[in-house]
């Protein structure tokens, strides 16, 4: 018997690209879209293994998602992404 996959939040607040890189996991990943910062924390929770985080988004910033998973000492991995250019946002 296979492993189970691991379950992957998106979480980006522009749906269209949100909703591509759930098209490009969800083959191989359980897949939850989320659409903005709130609706990831209503819906994170020990089930979720990987975090795909946009840094910049209207509600809640990606960099406050991602303080508040860590307080909740929840295990999931998170990688940030954001369309702005890194040069000027790379170390804060």
């Amino acid at each position: 018997m296979s492993p189970e996959p691991a379950t992957v939040l998106v979480v980006d607040d522009e749906r269209d690209v949100a909703d591509a890189y759930a098209a490009q996991l969800e083959e191989e990943f359980i897949v939850m879209t989320a659409y903005g910062g709130q609706q990831a924390l209503d819906w994170i929770d020990a089930s979720v293994d990987v975090v795909l985080l946009d840094r910049r988004m209207p509600d809640i910033s990606g960099d406050e998602v991602l303080e508040k998973i860590h307080g909740r000492d929840l295990q999931a991995r998170v990688a940030m992404v954001t369309a702005v250019d890194p040069d000027f946002d790379i170390i804060d």
